[in-house]
Order: structure tokens, then C-alpha cells, then sequence
């Protein structure tokens, strides 16, 4: 929501929206070399940092809370009927 670059967990929920919306890299959490090396690097790629904060932005727009609750709304109608 504030369009940070994302580093994050390689967990498959996180990694598919990562690689999707192209919000910055996923690493795995328990090798401190291969977080330190990924931050370092994406740091140093400002061409990426702008475009993986402008992204963030746009991803932002699409998953937040209020279009998710509806999806969420839909699912429990759909179930209460």
C-alpha cells in the first residue's frame, strides 16, 4: 500500500504475487546470505526499485480490503443460500 518493494518469504501464496504483479524478489527465509545478498541487490537496481515501487502501487489498487471482502462476501452467500 505504500509502494515499498517487497522482499519476502519464497512460500508459494507470496512468490505467485510477487512474480505476478512484479513487486520485487522472494528469497528463501532461512538463508540469511541469499536475504542479505537479495536486499543488496535490489537496493542497487534502481531501475527496479522505480518500477517495482510504481507496481506496487498499481497492485495495491487491486488487492486491498475492500475488493477483497466482496470475494469474500460472494463465497459466503454463495454457501448460505
Amino acid at each position: 500500500m505504500a509502494g515499498l518493494p517487497i522482499l519476502a518469504s519464497n512460500i508459494e501464496t507470496l512468490e505467485f504475487y510477487v512474480e505476478k504483479y512484479n513487486v520485487g524478489k522472494t528469497v528463501n527465509p532461512d538463508n540469511i546470505n541469499e536475504i542479505s545478498h537479495s536486499l543488496n541487490e535490489m537496493l542497487d537496481e534502481e531501475s527496479n526499485l522505480k518500477k517495482w515501487k510504481s507496481n506496487c502501487l498499481q497492485m495495491a489498487k487491486e488487492c486491498n480490503w475492500e475488493n477483497e471482502s466482496k470475494k469474500l462476501e460472494n463465497i459466503y452467500n454463495e454457501i448460505y443460500k
